[in-house]
């Protein structure tokens, strides 16, 4: 196992160690009522309540996690060293936007500083094409197929944030566009981190074992 693979697993033990400590004292010092907050399930009044908000949070970290395989997978010396930025970048990247989608974090800032909850969004794509150029080479490191897929997840984003700004609330069927627009773009960015992931195992292998080309 490699010092990256290591820190992974450390850090993740660290981070679920202090999250059941807190929610423990949370019980413990205030009330089990209290502590219920954060224990509850999601229930409502139909079977399926809030099926594409999960299906949706599912899918941006389930990326995050793809990404972080990636990230495991690539060896630590310079001549990866952009590559692994980039990795890391996308894990925190679609991290938070999964934390975003399940915790209205976009939504919460817009209403604080009477700003356009949109335009937030607009500036958090904005800051991932920048990766995508910069750390990404999205000019020309990724094989065709790839850039297929995030040139659709793209499109179906910028649906999303043209649908949430521009179309009234109570449009029909405003409220299934957007959010199924957002469903579309999280499969299709989770499809990219895939082949990503599946053409860093395959290059990984070659740089293993040279032999077997």
């Amino acid at each position: 196992m490699n010092m990256a693979s290591r820190w992974v697993r450390w850090a993740g033990i660290a981070a679920l160690g202090a999250y059941s400590v807190a929610l423990i004292a949370v019980e413990i010092k205030i009330s089990q009522n209290f502590a219920r907050h954060f224990f509850t399930d999601i229930t409502g009044p139909v079977r399926f309540y809030a099926v594409n908000t999960t299906l949706s949070v599912f899918l941006l970290w389930s990326t995050a996690l793809v990404f972080a395989g990636c990230f495991i997978c690539t060896r630590d010396n310079g001549q990866h060293r952009r590559e692994r930025a980039f990795y890391l970048s996308q894990v925190l990247m679609f991290g938070f936007l999964g934390f975003d989608d399940r915790f209205l974090l976009h939504e919460a800032l817009g209403a604080k500083v009477a700003f356009s909850d949109a335009l937030i969004l607009f500036g958090v794509g904005a800051l991932e094409l920048g990766l995508l150029i910069t750390l990404g080479g999205l000019a020309g490191a990724h094989r065709g197929r790839d850039r297929r897929y995030l040139y659709l997840a793209a499109l179906f984003f910028a649906l999303m944030v043209a649908i949430d700004g521009l179309l009234p609330r109570e449009m029909v069927p405003r409220l299934s566009l957007e959010d199924l627009s957002k469903t579309w773009a999280g499969a299709l960015l989770f499809m990219f981190a895939c082949k990503i992931f599946y053409d860093r195992v395959e290059d990984l292998k070659q740089e293993t074992h040279p032999e077997q080309k």
